[in-house]
């Protein structure tokens, strides 16, 4: 898949060094699967990114403190990874990541052959006053509901705060997607916010 999506993608790529973690943050911030989860500093984006799917299904926010330090130096982590969650900070390749404040956490697929989602494994979650034990992964780990009929109003409010499609996706998809957005509110009984 890495292979295809820069063989595919190379004259649409920003300037940047090779390398397997430089490959897999782009590729997985452009929505190509792999070990890593594209992860925002920003609650306000994160809410953004949830509500702005489906307006018929129910959404979540799921959020995390992972126990492990920050790597900024990506070369201590051999793929495929085998160890507790490890939070990653990317360098800024281009203005996506820069204004959707990445993050991305690297985590075992834990023996199964496919990625198996946060919220459906055990996790090993520190309790309060118990000290840090050296099996726990994260400090937080929570999930947030958001449901179907309330995503619109949320969606709106979001796009009053400036939390848009054209903030998070600079460039004409994000403008486009902003308007679609805005007549998707008017469709859902929302009002002209133009």
């Amino acid at each position: 898949m890495l292979r295809a999506f820069f063989d595919q993608g190379a004259l649409l790529l920003p300037d940047f060094q090779r390398a397997p973690f430089i490959d897999r943050f782009v590729a997985q911030h452009y929505g190509v699967p792999t070990q890593l989860l594209d992860w925002t500093l920003d609650p306000l984006i994160a809410l953004f990114f949830a509500v702005s799917g489906d307006p018929e299904k129910d959404c979540a926010l799921f959020y995390m403190q992972p126990l492990s330090r920050v790597w900024s130096d990506r070369t201590n982590i051999k793929l495929p990874w085998d160890g507790k969650i490890a939070a990653l900070k990317p360098p800024v390749l281009d203005d996506r990541i820069r204004t959707q404040k990445s993050f991305f956490t690297v985590q075992s697929f834990q023996g199964a052959d496919t990625f198996l989602p946060l919220d459906q494994r055990a996790l090993k979650v520190s309790k309060k006053n118990e000290g840090t034990h050296p099996n726990d992964e994260v400090s937080t780990f929570g999930k947030v509901i958001v449901p179907a009929r309330r995503k619109q109003q949320v969606l709106f409010q979001l796009l009053q705060l400036g939390i848009d499609s054209s903030l998070v996706y600079p460039g004409l998809q994000g403008i486009g997607q902003r308007i679609a957005d805005i007549a998707n509110i008017q469709k859902y009984g929302g009002r002209d916010i133009y």
